[in-house]
């Protein structure tokens, strides 16, 4: 400590004078988290939310992976490890911030589809610019509710009598052709009366030429269920109740909803519309052997207006009859932002 060199205008200097120091210890408490959870996986461009992750495991028809960023919550910590045998799959080992607890989940790839979660609602067409038709309704549960933004109400079918399986149909008018590649259905909550079991989905441009793009059956539950198809351009979407829930002998009787959704397709690039300028070939598509002693696997080459496809990321390659003299085909297939196939003779 130095004293003041500034003049006072007197023969006394500026000094400076203590009489006692204090020293005061700091105190503070901080949590530490318990948790080993991660908020998000973006693996190569796909993002996998909570929802999606806390099943334990996450899939990917990429055959490997070429950028993920992982997100922990509550300061957690990780590790990703590569399956050194199996070449699909890989590990996210998840540590709590004490240490105490440990998960694991695994990243499956080449599998046929990412796995879909029917809650998520971030690719729904806004249903405020859908129009509501539906094939018979109860007079105070109309069609309207069925897109009402509010979970708590629903569309119903006639109470009276049974509506016939032509009748049990809701349809949802877009204001403009989309690209769509799904449509999400909302159980009701409560009875099972005209819960959809079996259902059918059609597609349309003008409201009557129609398309089926889909079938299959849902479970005797309430939520939200899901109804992925190939994307396709379509202005009318509609779902059919081909077989219905209902208590005791109120099975396909009714058909109801509590809200119906309609999924918009990503961004995508159908490797088989020529319009795309994407081109698929084979190295080479003829051998000549004296005996076949292994499954023949033509390598392909896909570009996109010269530039070359990504093998694993972009496309991938799966063979049919490649193990016999004759004929054989190498089916090359658009995964994640690229949809659609093109299958070249071997």
């Amino acid at each position: 400590m130095l004293n003041s060199t500034v003049n006072t205008g007197t023969r006394w200097k500026a000094s400076i004078g203590i009489t006692e120091i204090e020293l005061r210890p700091a105190s503070g408490s901080y949590t530490t988290n318990k948790t080993a959870k991660l908020e998000k996986v973006e693996l190569n461009g796909e993002i996998y939310n909570e929802a999606d992750i806390s099943k334990g495991s996450i899939g990917t028809p990429a055959l490997f992976i070429d950028s993920i960023d992982i997100k922990a919550k509550d300061n957690a910590a990780y590790t990703l490890i590569l399956d050194k045998e199996d070449s699909n799959k890989a590990y996210i080992i998840v540590e709590s911030e004490d240490h105490q607890t440990r998960k694991t989940i695994d990243i499956n790839l080449n599998v046929d589809e990412k796995a879909e979660n029917a809650e998520d609602a971030t690719r729904d067409y806004n249903y405020e610019n859908v129009n509501i038709d539906v094939g018979n309704q109860q007079a105070n549960e109309p069609g309207s509710r069925a897109n009402d933004n509010n979970e708590a109400t629903l569309w119903h079918t006639n109470w009276y009598g049974v509506t016939p399986v032509g009748n049990r149909w809701i349809s949802l008018e877009l204001d403009e052709e989309q690209v769509v590649d799904g449509l999400r259905y909302l159980a009701r909550t409560g009875q099972s009366n005209g819960r959809v079991e079996e259902y059918k989905i059609f597609t349309s441009l003008d409201g009557n030429t129609w398309k089926e793009v889909a079938k299959g059956t849902w479970e005797n539950e309430s939520g939200w269920k899901l109804a992925g198809f190939e994307p396709t351009l379509a202005k009318f979407i509609k779902l059919q109740g081909i077989h219905t829930y209902g208590e005791g002998a109120q099975r396909d009787k009714f058909m109801s909803a509590s809200e119906v959704r309609v999924r918009l397709a990503k961004d995508t690039i159908d490797i088989s519309d020529a319009s795309f300028n994407i081109r698929a070939e084979l190295e080479n598509d003829k051998y000549i052997v004296d005996e076949l002693k292994a499954p023949i696997k033509a390598k392909a080459i896909v570009t996109k207006e010269g530039g070359e496809l990504k093998y694993g990321i972009d496309y991938r390659v799966k063979y049919e009859n490649n193990n016999k003299i004759g004929k054989a085909y190498a089916i090359v297939e658009g995964i994640l932002k690229i949809f659609g196939k093109n299958k070249i003779t071997i």
